[in-house]
């Protein structure tokens, strides 16, 4: 499996099938793909082989994934299905050889977004599962390649969905959360 398959899969995992949510901003949407943004696709009779299809030109292709080492491809390519490819570029460019920073300055985006009392637990869920498969990808890669050296722990701050108020902090190791007494 090629690194676009590995996190196609991981994608249409987290977007799902068809949902009219009215309180999604996209509204009507198959498999991540949303009426709002392909106006002129019939959004019911998306299949996970035609939104494949999307995905990897507007999105992977779009960002660069494939020149990217597999964790960073993996984080990108979720970030820009989500967020967009705008973002996602801009963030890249900021964070352009750490995935773990992409991925925190995305954990921050996440929590500042108007509708996180109302979606915040379910992306929340989707961060953490792309965290999870990065490091997973890391933990394949050859012992000799630098990416899979261990990382040191990583600064977290932690939010209350319901409020998205600061309740303490934290350090990330490897896939843990180590909370600190405040």
């Amino acid at each position: 499996m090629n690194s676009f398959d590995a996190a196609l899969k991981l994608i249409l995992a987290h977007e799902g099938g068809y949902v009219n949510d009215p309180r999604d901003p996209g509204g009507e949407t198959a498999y991540g793909i949303s009426r709002r943004a392909y106006p002129n696709v019939n959004i019911r009779a998306l299949t996970p082989e035609s939104a494949g299809a999307i995905y990897k030109r507007d999105y992977w292709d779009a960002c660069g994934c494939g020149q990217l080492e597999p964790a960073l491809a993996l984080c990108v390519f979720d970030s820009a299905v989500n967020h967009g490819t705008g973002r996602a570029k801009q963030w890249l460019g900021q964070h352009e050889d750490d995935w773990q920073a992409f991925m925190l300055e995305r954990h921050e985006f996440y929590t500042d977004l108007g509708t996180f009392d109302t979606f915040g637990r379910g992306w929340m869920r989707r961060w953490v599962a792309t965290w999870k498969a990065a490091l997973a990808l890391l933990s394949a890669a050859p012992r000799d390649s630098p990416s899979s050296a261990p990382s040191a722990p990583t600064q977290v701050r932690i939010f209350n969905p319901a409020t998205n108020q600061q309740t303490g902090t934290g350090s990330l190791i490897g896939d843990k959360v180590y909370l600190k007494k405040e």
